[in-house]
């Protein structure tokens, strides 16, 4: 598996990729990726293995603070560690380039993806109450975690 930086010629890859992981009133469309990837800050990388793209993340980095975005893996490809290697990649870039702390919203009701970040060492810092939408038109709350360098998994700058 490779980890590689994709930029605005990718933005219709990636929105393929989330449209395949995420619910579809959940999928960011190709405008809005070229659209982040513009932005001073961002970055995004994809996983891919034998040319196949797995997934990927896309993050910002403003100052000593980063944020995890989204991550998207496609779900014939999870269990298979992509969603971990791009995680702690993205965590490796943004501590290189500054970053103190990161943060990320993340659904209550997603275990898997909890249970990720909270191997690499991401830690609750707060909750936001009805953040997502859900498929039954009801709203799902959202953990807010939170990664400090030289607190956790050995992603330290």
């Amino acid at each position: 598996m490779k980890i590689l930086p994709i930029g605005i010629p990718g933005a219709g890859l990636l929105a393929r990729l989330h449209a395949e992981a995420f619910a579809a009133h959940q999928a960011w469309d190709e405008a809005s990726f070229a659209r982040f990837l513009q932005t001073p800050g961002m970055g995004a990388l994809v996983a891919q293995e034998e040319q196949e793209p797995m997934g990927f993340v896309l993050y910002r980095l403003a100052g000593t603070e980063g944020e995890i975005l989204t991550l998207a893996v496609r779900p014939a490809q999870r269990r298979r560690g992509a969603g971990r290697r791009l995680a702690a990649a993205a965590l490796a870039e943004m501590g290189m380039n500054g970053a103190r702390q990161v943060f990320l919203e993340v659904a209550d009701d997603n275990a898997a993806a909890i249970a990720l970040y909270e191997g690499l060492g991401f830690a609750q810092a707060g909750m936001r109450k009805g953040y997502y939408a859900a498929e039954n038109g009801g709203r799902v709350d959202a953990r807010v975690l939170a990664y400090r360098f030289g607190e956790a998994c050995g992603c330290e700058a």
